[in-house]
């Protein structure tokens, strides 16, 4: 199996990161090159805090702030990536947030043809649960998140995109312990 391009271990390590760095930290199950799902260039396999199907109950239960706030979470989550990858790739500060902005507009549509599991589209449907009317200033929002999560962990995110890179796969018994050695309480 060829290995896919540097910059897709980065994009995924932004993910991870993000995750490590979220309170309390997300799990992740592994991030991979090599274990993925169908046309899956890589993937970072973790739980969500956003639970689509469980939506209704928690609601009724009166916890929708709750899910709310999970679902901007996870968007940053999952903008991590995308953000880690345009940042490795050199796409200056600028260019990034016009980018952004251009996602927004598409994913402020009701409906998005992309693959239901791509991150833009994950993101498109907590954004749309949470409140269809504001969803481009919701996504900014989460894109800035993103940037700012990588922007402090920069240099976490290179050396695990070329950990995974190297080694295909990293599990979480090696990422977390790697992450509670390399970066002090007050960074995470």
């Amino acid at each position: 199996m060829k290995r896919p391009p540097l910059y897709v271990a980065v994009h995924e390590a932004g993910h991870a990161i993000s995750m490590l760095s979220s309170h309390p930290p997300r799990w992740e199950d592994h991030v991979s090159l090599t274990q993925l799902p169908h046309d899956a260039l890589g993937f970072t396999k973790g739980n969500a805090r956003f639970n689509s199907g469980m939506a209704e109950q928690l609601v009724a239960a009166g916890l929708r702030e709750n899910l709310i706030a999970a679902a901007k979470a996870d968007v940053i989550d999952l903008l991590a990536g995308p953000v880690a990858e345009a940042r490795f790739r050199r796409e200056c500060g600028a260019t990034r947030l016009i980018n952004a902005h251009q996602y927004a507009k598409i994913l402020a549509q009701a409906d998005c043809a992309l693959p239901q599991d791509h991150d833009l589209a994950k993101v498109h449907l907590r954004l749309h649960w949470c409140d269809p009317t504001i969803v481009r200033e919701a996504f900014i929002d989460g894109w800035k998140g993103a940037e700012a999560v990588i922007k402090r962990h920069w240099r976490h995110v290179v050396a695990v995109g070329r950990w995974l890179h190297r080694d295909g796969h990293i599990e979480d018994a090696e990422l977390f312990p790697w992450w509670k050695e390399r970066v002090p309480i007050a960074l995470r």
